[in-house]
């Protein structure tokens, strides 16, 4: 009796050791896969940032980015941001940027989509960086 006893109560302890070690991988793993997009976003709008600055047109923004996916509809960018899903850049924010700025570029760099806003003279006002 007391061998059975103290069996399960060594097969408790087991288990509740390795479900307390999967919960605290799961813990890790979301950190970590958190921290590299929340990485590669400041990298790729780094990037971008610094391509603002020199304010180019569209014709120099392709030739930095290659050529644009597609030149975006309201539609198109706002049905990006749905199935990319980026709380960093809220469909409302996007939005925002499409009603001020009158042309929307769409450029695909894996794992990263950009949207890139420019005025009525194609010259780059604005960005976004969007990761699933």
């Amino acid at each position: 009796m007391v061998a059975t006893s103290s069996k399960r109560r060594l097969m408790w302890s087991i288990s509740v050791s390795l479900a307390v070690a999967c919960v605290l991988a799961l813990v890790v793993r979301f950190w970590a896969v958190d921290a590299f997009h929340r990485r590669e976003i400041a990298r790729h709008s780094e990037r971008l940032l610094e391509l603002g600055r020199r304010t180019p047109s569209v014709t120099q923004v392709d030739v930095e980015l290659g050529a644009p996916y597609r030149i975006a509809t309201a539609e198109d960018a706002l049905d990006l941001a749905h199935r990319w899903d980026n709380p960093l850049n809220p469909p409302a924010e996007i939005e925002s940027k499409m009603r001020k700025w009158p042309q929307t570029r769409v450029y695909l760099r894996s794992p990263m989509v950009y949207l890139v806003f420019f005025d009525d003279h194609g010259t780059m006002r604005d960005f976004l960086c969007l990761s699933n």
